[in-house]
């Protein structure tokens, strides 16, 4: 049984597109294939997250979710017809183990998103080394003006010192504005 952030995670969608996709599919699946476990968190057993990895990919090529359901009823259908002539077959999804994801065949689509998200994290990180980078070199000049300014003794004279109140208001209200 596989938890909501499990499919989430390997779709590329976030919980809530995920709960939202687990419910879209409900009446394709068997009512013992999406339960409840601890602290009521919603269990999907692998043959409904195939047909929620067909669905995803339906979406991803540019239909809405209630199309692509439809598909999926169409596709469902055809199988059941298929498989009413060959019974003998076996089906490969009830015989996984549990929580075990199905990723032995990365399709192109989910290897090109995968290389999008690298390649923007990728990005993101560059520009992050140079902003870094920047910091480093507009901090180093600082470090190196205050230490000439400490080796020669030159200090930043305060041009209130020694003046009472009424003197630094007065030079202040004198100067230009600006």
């Amino acid at each position: 049984m596989l938890k909501i952030k499990e499919i989430a995670d390997h779709l590329g969608l976030s919980k809530s597109q995920a709960r939202r996709r687990i419910e879209a599919i409900k009446d394709l699946v068997g009512k013992d294939s999406i339960s409840r476990g601890d602290y009521n968190e919603i269990l999907v057993k692998q043959d409904a997250f195939e047909i929620l990895k067909q669905l995803e990919e339906y979406r991803k090529a540019g239909n809405t979710t209630r199309k692509a359901k439809n598909k999926i009823k169409e596709d469902l259908g055809n199988e059941v017809d298929s498989e009413t002539s060959e019974s003998s077959q076996t089906d490969p999804v009830i015989h996984r183990e549990p929580h075990q994801l199905d990723t032995h065949q990365p399709h192109q689509t989910d290897l090109a998103l995968v290389k999008e998200q690298y390649e923007k994290r990728l990005s993101e990180k560059d520009e992050r080394i140079r902003e870094l980078q920047r910091d480093k070199q507009r901090l180093q000049e600082k470090n190196d003006t205050l230490e000439q300014r400490l080796l020669t003794g030159q200090t930043e004279e305060d041009p209130y010192k020694g003046k009472s109140l009424w003197q630094v208001v007065k030079e202040w209200l004198r100067s230009p504005a600006g």
